[in-house]
């Protein structure tokens, strides 16, 4: 599945923490909207399904599709973390 062509930019979008972990950003962005995190990035990438991983959206090509809706330059949302292993 391709991302979606047609993302627009959020008009609001909070700037990752450092060390942030991925997921933790991604419901800050969204609970802004009044979304989850899943939810909010079915809306931005149309790849999104119920076997898609979280992580999946910081790499190509799902990163530049998320790196265009919120202005956040893609290198800075691929340097995001993944939960800590005790979190699994």
């Amino acid at each position: 599945m391709q991302p979606d062509r047609t993302t627009y930019a959020l008009p609001y979008c909070p700037r990752p923490r450092r060390e942030e972990a991925a997921h933790s950003w991604l419901t800050r962005v969204a609970q802004g909207y009044g979304l989850t995190a899943d939810r909010m990035l079915r809306h931005l990438l149309k790849a999104h399904d119920a076997t898609f991983c979280l992580e999946c959206a910081f790499v190509a090509p799902y990163v530049d599709v998320l790196s265009k809706a919120t202005r956040i330059p893609r290198r800075t949302l691929k340097r995001l973390q993944g939960a800590p292993i005790d979190w699994i």
